[in-house]
């Protein structure tokens, strides 16, 4: 008699368990339908937007191209003017040594 009632309550509490985990693992599986149908529209909206991403990358290596040429035509100007502003003091002192020249040849 023990040993049926035992068995009984045996049965009942693996029931019981065996109930919670089945429930817990539908409400799991339901979760991760979930979880997965969230993930797939987002990787399509990813997808979607990748060529929008290509496009403001591309814009970013155009920008920075045409910095750089920016930079190089900046610098390239300055070289100049400065070989300008090089000459023009070159020029003028050559020029101030010419009339000095041509005063002291004039007074004799």
């Amino acid at each position: 008699m023990i040993f049926e009632i035992s068995a009984i309550i045996a049965v009942l509490i693996f029931a019981i368990l065996a109930f919670y985990i089945i429930r817990t693992l539908l409400t799991l599986q339901t979760s991760l339908k979930d979880i997965h149908q969230i993930t797939s529209e987002l990787t399509h909206k990813l997808r979607l937007m990748e060529s929008t991403f290509n496009t403001i990358a591309t814009l970013g290596d155009m920008s920075e191209e045409k910095i750089k040429n920016m930079r190089e035509y900046e610098i390239k100007s300055r070289e100049l003017h400065r070989i300008k502003n090089d000459y023009s003091e070159d020029m003028s002192d050559i020029i101030l040594a010419a009339l000095k020249l041509g005063s002291k040849y004039f007074r004799r």
